[in-house]
């Protein structure tokens, strides 16, 4: 069967692997469908994500089709269309103790520490199986980068009484923004790509910020002079992290997802004048269950999200075109 390997920085290639067969009772084996193609993929494939470790079959956001089932399975059956959770943990560490599985040190993440789903069939062990109805694969395979933000909401404990400021507009963006709304925030959203502010504003954003060529800061601030109770970073870059910090509110929560190296220069007055919570958020505490119950419910809308599909014969084309600045799109899928 063919699967999408990174051998290592640049190196990409699609492989020839032998089909996966179902060893336990509590497995899942399951035909793939769709993919999507994600910033820490892009991150692999160039060398910039610290997580990795090469060779690597990449691919963490899926759907799929259940085509075969061990003896215990009785919540999914074949034929069923399901996604998977990537993320994997035994469960007994301290963190998972207290309800923090998803920063447990025994934690892997399929298609970061262990092969993901960009392959035409996987097996899965059955408590990251989660079956859906009414939705088509290309949909499904977005309710992975939904549970991000839907975890970045939860750490920041966004609320109705909350001013939310998402600093950027790309799929993560829209998935915070989104997912803010669903908890009765006001949500304001930042981006130099006029496009995404313009769906972010059909989406149910309060107000956008258009950010090319001016001062962050200054912007936001401009919007909401007093600042945001919450505010999540997005862009992930040094600057970025730095901007948010500065444009809040006295207590509020700053929630960080990003993974570089390098430092941001952050005065120590700023957060504690005004006594902040700098959070991080790493992918998603078991947060499947209520991003799917929510989608079907269409209490969360997943419109104009996912701008190209191609099939994985073309993934390369489908990486040059997330690499090329001067190309616009939103959430790319490799579809099977």
């Amino acid at each position: 069967m063919k699967a999408v390997r990174v051998n290592e920085k640049f190196d990409m290639e699609i492989v020839d692997i032998c089909e996966p067969v179902i060893e336990n009772d509590d497995e899942v084996k399951i035909k793939v469908k769709a993919t999507g193609i994600c910033g820490s993929d892009i991150g692999i494939f160039n060398g910039t994500n610290p997580m990795v470790t090469y060779p690597r079959i990449i691919g963490h956001e899926m759907s799929g089709e259940v085509v075969d089932v061990g003896e215990s399975i009785s919540h999914v059956k074949k034929g069923d269309r399901v996604v998977v959770d990537p993320v994997t943990e035994s469960g007994m560490s301290p963190e998972a103790i207290i309800g923090r599985s998803n920063v447990s040190n025994d934690l892997k993440v399929r298609g970061v520490h262990l092969d993901g789903f960009m392959q035409e069939y996987i097996i899965s062990k059955k408590d990251r199986v989660y079956k859906l109805e009414g939705l088509d694969y290309n949909t499904m395979a977005l309710i992975e980068p939904f549970t991000i933000g839907a975890n970045a909401n939860w750490r920041a404990e966004t609320s109705p009484r909350d001013n939310v400021f998402v600093n950027g507009a790309g799929t993560i963006g829209q998935t915070v923004l989104r997912t803010a709304i669903l908890r009765g925030a006001r949500v304001y959203v930042s981006d130099i790509d006029q496009e995404k502010l313009e769906i972010a504003s059909d989406m149910g954003a309060y107000e956008t910020i258009d950010m090319s060529g001016k001062d962050t800061v200054k912007e936001a601030l401009k919007a909401n002079p007093y600042g945001y109770d919450v505010v999540i970073d997005c862009v992930c870059s040094t600057d970025s992290f730095s901007d948010c910090i500065q444009i809040t509110a006295p207590a509020a929560r700053v929630i960080s997802l990003g993974f570089s190296n390098d430092f941001s220069k952050i005065k120590q007055k700023w957060i504690t004048s005004k006594e902040l919570d700098i959070r991080g958020s790493r992918l998603s505490n078991k947060k499947f269950s209520e991003v799917i119950r929510a989608i079907e419910d269409k209490r969360i809308n997943t419109e104009k999200i996912i701008t190209h599909t191609y099939p994985i014969e073309k993934v390369k084309d489908a990486f040059e075109l997330s690499l090329d600045g001067s190309r616009k799109s939103g959430k790319i899928l490799i579809t099977f």
